[in-house]
């Protein structure tokens, strides 16, 4: 059964910010990996890789329920650029909540219209989303915490970063 034209709208918007929040992650996963930070660069080329598998989630759910997926060029972003190897950590982590934290106001949206047009498959299919961003956000918060926490110590940075190589 097809969607209601508005919440494929919806849907297709929410893929194409999957999509698109692939590309600061990556931007910090290549500003870490540049000034030797490997740990937190895997982190964050896992996160970008995560939106991307999110987008490919709601577009296998779209194409399930017979509809078409319009996708978007993806713009170019900039990220907020520190050389203070102390200070990237909380800085780029700081960043990535704010992301997160954006993202999960547009998925409780996307729920609350699939709840508010009786679609209950889109509020069921929605479910795995909105725990992914409780999931997230605290993620993002802990490690923040302890990142701006041992900017002042490098071997602490170091510390963090070796444990994020897994």
């Amino acid at each position: 059964m097809k969607l209601d034209p508005v919440i494929l709208e919806a849907l297709n918007q929410q893929v194409n910010r999957e999509r698109q929040n692939s590309v600061p992650y990556q931007a910090m996963a290549n500003h870490c990996q540049l000034i030797s930070l490997p740990g937190l660069a895997k982190f964050f080329r896992d996160s970008s890789l995560e939106e991307l598998g999110h987008s490919q989630k709601l577009t296998d759910y779209i194409t399930d329920r017979n509809d078409a997926v319009m996708l978007l060029p993806l713009q170019a972003q900039s990220v907020p650029m520190t050389t203070d190897l102390a200070q990237v950590g909380a800085t780029f982590l700081l960043a990535a909540l704010a992301l997160e934290e954006e993202n999960t106001t547009r998925i409780k949206t996307l729920y609350r219209m699939a709840r508010e047009s009786e679609d209950f498959q889109t509020e069921t299919a929605l479910i795995w989303f909105v725990d992914e961003q409780t999931r997230s956000v605290a993620e993002l918060i802990e490690m923040h915490d302890q990142w701006a926490f041992a900017a002042g110590c490098p071997a602490a940075v170091l510390a963090l970063d070796h444990e994020l190589k897994g």
